[in-house]
């Protein structure tokens, strides 16, 4: 995925701009050509989807 010139992969932390959550990236399901949610699995052990705008 990228985001502002940044490639992300599974694995990775990511932080949301809007709830400002941390996690590591579980996984990518493409909603369009600008949206893809990202499953996030954060420190605790819990799961978290967040819906990204992405570019190419």
């Amino acid at each position: 995925m990228t985001l502002s010139g940044y490639t992300y992969q599974i694995g990775d932390l990511f932080t949301t701009s809007k709830t400002g959550v941390t996690g590591r990236i579980a996984g990518f399901e493409p909603m369009s050509n600008k949206v893809t949610r990202v499953s996030l699995v954060l420190a605790n052990g819990s799961r978290r989807l967040a819906m990204v705008k992405t570019s190419k």
